[in-house]
């Protein structure tokens, strides 16, 4: 029996102070604090929100703060209140599709058509835009877009090949859906043509592409390094997401080319002829290349690691994993870190957990998931099984964490027919997260492992 692969979203580090937090992020004295009443017998405080978080007031007069892993507020730029993100795509005068409201701008096109911008994504004046895509050189079919809440769709624009776009909090995913097993070896490529006016591009040694403004030399987009999955799902595996990446069904082995001219940027991708030919490969196969809104200060950053895959980084997943695979003997880890610096300056934390809610499952075997305090910094774009960084390697292969884990949660099988994603709490010592406070240097984040 294969020992269960738990995999987890939305991370949320909770916090439960006393004063001085209503002394933190103060209004003026003119402002009068708005209290919003919650189901749980707590009111949240309005004028606390940030980017990344929300603060509650408690019956006992204490506070509890929940930072999340990603912005779920965005400021209005009149009002200057953070408002809740709503990414829902709806038809603007201009005739393309636009989310309503969040940090940055996204755009798609009604349709595809030549000398219109397929997808746009807009922050700070500058744009990312692409012009066209095509497969070995012929451009995609003209056809409509399909709109279903935050995710557009263009349907057959080769044939069996859908394209689609999925708006994000901080990123937009693209999707090349393959529907079926190409007939011959001829190399597939897709080459993307951008529009980056106004933009340079940066390239790391580890495969990222970076967009720079070209006066300020500011980052402000990233595109990520694409990996592909296929539609298999192995005996036992049970999962409530909408597209699950089941552990040896995916691969990054794609390469990624660039060139840039002026203002026009051409991305060319190629995916391993032989991992999509594979006997035991199972179509629908998804191609994922990602443009995400470049955060120079995020309060999370998360990563999973793998055995089996010692040098690939697991940053851009959209999923936490711990456990083991026995199959393709695979170990998984997943390192978590969240910036404790909105937590105010002389509150005592009384209490803290990390929640995360179960979104998938390998079997329904009983596994317990253990949490432990990291030893060694790390990146989370960078950090593989065998490295921390770029430059530097763990001290022991699968990362450096301290002996004694924090907490531990026991997980089994899971129901998808509940109404919600079942929810588990590890308990983080208060002194750990007052040590984070006091000594932000020694805040190296967390790990997860069974």
């Amino acid at each position: 029996m294969n020992r269960v692969i738990a995999k987890l979203v939305v991370a949320t580090l909770l916090f439960s102070v006393v004063p001085p937090l209503n002394n933190v992020e103060a209004t003026s004295a003119e402002e009068k604090e708005v209290i919003v009443p919650s189901p749980q017998q707590e009111q949240e405080i309005v004028e606390k929100r940030t980017s990344t978080s929300q603060v509650f007031k408690q019956e006992d007069g204490s506070y509890k703060m929940e930072i999340y892993s990603e912005p779920i507020h965005v400021q209005d730029e009149e009002t200057k209140k953070w408002e809740p993100i709503d990414n829902t795509l709806t038809k603007t005068k201009t005739g393309r599709f636009h989310n309503k409201k969040n940090e940055f701008d996204a755009s798609f096109s009604s349709k595809i058509k030549p000398n219109q911008p397929l997808m746009s994504i807009e922050q700070q004046g500058k744009a990312v835009e692409i012009e066209s895509v095509d497969q070995n050189g012929e451009l995609a079919a003209e056809v409509p877009a399909v709109v279903e809440e935050n995710k557009v769709i263009y349907k057959e624009i080769y044939p069996n090949t859908d394209l689609s776009y999925t708006v994000n909090n901080s990123k937009i995913k693209e999707d090349i859906l393959l529907k079926e097993k190409p007939s011959n070896d001829k190399q597939l490529e897709y080459t993307f043509q951008f529009n980056i006016s106004g933009l340079i591009l940066e390239k790391t040694e580890d495969g990222y592409l970076y967009l720079l403004d070209s006066s300020s030399k500011e980052h402000l987009f990233a595109i990520e390094k694409p990996f592909m999955m296929d539609s298999s799902k192995p005996e036992g595996f049970v999962s409530n997401m909408k597209t699950p990446m089941p552990e040896g069904a995916w691969s990054d082995q794609i390469e990624m080319y660039t060139e840039q001219n002026g203002d026009n940027l051409i991305l060319t991708l190629k995916p391993d002829m032989e991992w999509l030919k594979a006997s035991e490969r199972v179509y629908p196969v998804v191609l994922d290349p990602t443009v995400k809104v470049f955060q120079p200060k995020k309060d999370l950053n998360d990563t999973t690691i793998r055995s089996a895959l010692p040098d690939t980084t697991g940053g851009a997943d959209l999923e936490l994993g711990a456990g083991f695979h026995k199959t393709s003997n695979n170990i998984v880890r997943s390192l978590l870190q969240f910036d404790v610096g909105t937590l105010p300056k002389g509150a005592k934390i009384m209490s803290a957990q990390l929640n995360l809610h179960l979104s998938s499952v390998w079997n329904d075997t009983s596994s317990v998931i253990q949490l432990f305090e990291m030893r060694n910094a790390w990146e989370e774009n960078r950090a593989t099984w065998n490295r921390r960084t770029l430059s530097d390697l763990w001290t022991n292969k699968g990362g450096d964490y301290t002996p004694v884990s924090l907490s531990a949660q026991t997980i089994g099988a899971l129901d998808t027919s509940l109404p919600a994603p079942p929810l588990f709490k590890w308990r983080i010592s208060a002194d750990i997260v007052q040590k984070w406070i006091n000594q932000p240097s020694q805040n190296l984040g967390l790990m997860l492992k069974a």
